[in-house]
C-alpha cells in the first residue's frame, strides 16, 4: 500500500508539472505576441560651425555649439514638417488606436521624440539621428527626413548670412569710395603734404581690400559649400 501511495503521488506531481509547464508555454507565446517588433535605423551628419565660437567659450566649445544644434534638430521647426510631409499624425492616430484619425501636433511631437534620439561623437561634429519605429520602412524615412529637414535649414541659414555678408561690403565699398576721393583730391591740392599723402594711399588700399573681399565672396557663391554633410543615410530593409 505504501509503495502505490508513493507511485500515485508522484504520477499527480507529472501531471501538475506538464500542465505548469504548458501553462508557462501559452503564456510566453502570448507574450511574444503582445510585442511588436521593433526596427531602428540611423543617419549620420556631419554639422560645420556657425562661426560663432570663441576661445574662450569655453572648456568644449564645439562640443557646446553640437548640443546647440541638437536642440535645432529636435526643435518643431524640424520636426513639425516632417510629421506633416511623412503624414505620421495620420499614421500613429491608427496605430496607437486614438479616439481621432489623427493626432494633434504636440502628441505626434511627442511620440516622435519618444521613438527619436541624437547622438553626438564627443569632439568632433558628428551626429547620429536614431529613430525606433514597428515599421521597417518608417524608422529610416524618419531619419533620414529629419536630417535632409534639418540640412535644407542650414542651408537657408548659410545662404541667408552670405546675401547679408555681400549687402555690407558693397555698402562698406561705397563708403569708402567717397572716403578715397575725398582723401585723394585733398592729397592733390597739397603734394608736399606727406600725412595728406600717406591718408590717401591708405584709403585707397582699404579700398582695395574691401572689393579683394567681395570677389572672393562671389566667387565662393558661385560654389556654395553646405554646412551639413550626410555621412551615411538609413535604408530600408529589403523585403
Amino acid at each position: 500500500m505504501t509503495l502505490l501511495r508513493r507511485r500515485s503521488g508522484t504520477a499527480h506531481e507529472i501531471r501538475i508539472l506538464r500542465f505548469a509547464a504548458a501553462l508557462t508555454f501559452v503564456f510566453a507565446l502570448s507574450s511574444i505576441g503582445l510585442q511588436a517588433e521593433t526596427y531602428t535605423a540611423t543617419t549620420k551628419i556631419e554639422i560645420a560651425s556657425r562661426g560663432l565660437i570663441s576661445l574662450g567659450a569655453g572648456p568644449d566649445p564645439i562640443n557646446d555649439q553640437v548640443e546647440n544644434e541638437i536642440e535645432v534638430m529636435g526643435s518643431p521647426d524640424v520636426l513639425s514638417p516632417v510629421i506633416t510631409d511623412l503624414r505620421l499624425d495620420a499614421i500613429w492616430a491608427k496605430r496607437l488606436g486614438a479616439p481621432s484619425d489623427h493626432l494633434g501636433m504636440q502628441e505626434a511631437l511627442d511620440h516622435l521624440r519618444q521613438v527619436l534620439k541624437f547622438t553626438p561623437v564627443p569632439n568632433t561634429g558628428v551626429v547620429s539621428i536614431t529613430v525606433t519605429s514597428e515599421n521597417p520602412v518608417e524608422a529610416p524615412e524618419i531619419a533620414n527626413a529629419i536630417a535632409d529637414r534639418y540640412k535644407a535649414m542650414r542651408d537657408n541659414a548659410e545662404k541667408q548670412m552670405a546675401d547679408i555678408g555681400e549687402r555690407v561690403l558693397r555698402d562698406q565699398i561705397t563708403q569708402q569710395q567717397k572716403i578715397v576721393a575725398d582723401t585723394s583730391a585733398a592729397a592733390a591740392k597739397n603734394p608736399q603734404d606727406a600725412e595728406a599723402q600717406n591718408k590717401a594711399a591708405g584709403m585707397k588700399s582699404l579700398l582695395d581690400a574691401l572689393k579683394a573681399k567681395l570677389k572672393q565672396v562671389l566667387e565662393d557663391e558661385k560654389t556654395p559649400h553646405s554646412p551639413v554633410l550626410i555621412l551615411s543615410r538609413s535604408v530600408s530593409p529589403v523585403t
